[in-house]
């Protein structure tokens, strides 16, 4: 079955599913499951917990009287939704106290563009493949984790001068590869 483009087409398959459609429900499940475990694997540290939240997610989502469409939202923002609710269910068994920073929950409630946002990290993550480690660490150090320039040459024992070459190289790398 091909990609879901719109919510309606992930409203018509999730109704279809519902009704008993295995095919609806797989076609459902292939597009959303690898952005929910991500979603879930990224918070957790433990990767079968990852997948069995993720599950929990689509049993839920199954389950759920109410969609996306009755709440004007996009599908990926309602599975996000979803999975931080799971989340949050996990970590009060655990024990541990929930709390969303606020630029998650800004970014969880600003969810209009995310399928889109989350297509684009994609297409990066695998134009990262293109690079050597070391171009990927000095990337993935400065954009991905936010260290100043100073503490990632510091980090790599290498001069702050280094780095910048490093990064400017990887940067034309990926621009070539993006195109």
């Amino acid at each position: 079955m091909e990609e879901i483009r719109s919510s309606a087409e992930c409203a018509d398959l999730l109704k279809r599913a519902k009704a008993g459609d295995k095919e609806a429900y797989g076609a459902v499940y292939r597009q959303w499951y690898l952005p929910v475990f991500r979603y879930l694997a990224r918070r957790i540290k433990s990767s079968q917990t990852a997948e069995d939240i993720t599950q929990s997610v689509f049993l839920k989502v199954y389950a759920a009287k109410t969609s996306f469409t009755d709440q004007n939202i996009s599908p990926l923002a309602y599975f996000f939704t979803v999975a931080r609710h799971c989340l949050a269910d996990h970590w009060a068994k655990e024990g541990r106290v929930t709390k969303v920073a606020l630029g998650e929950a800004e970014e969880l409630a600003d969810q209009t563009n995310l399928a889109e946002t989350l297509a684009a990290k994609d297409t990066i993550e695998k134009a990262l493949t293109v690079l050597s480690a070391e171009q990927r660490e000095v990337i993935e150090l400065k954009f991905f984790k936010g260290l100043e320039t100073d503490d990632i040459a510091r980090r790599l024992n290498k001069t702050a001068a280094a780095i910048r070459q490093i990064q400017c190289r990887a940067l034309k790398a990926l621009r070539e590869n993006l195109r």
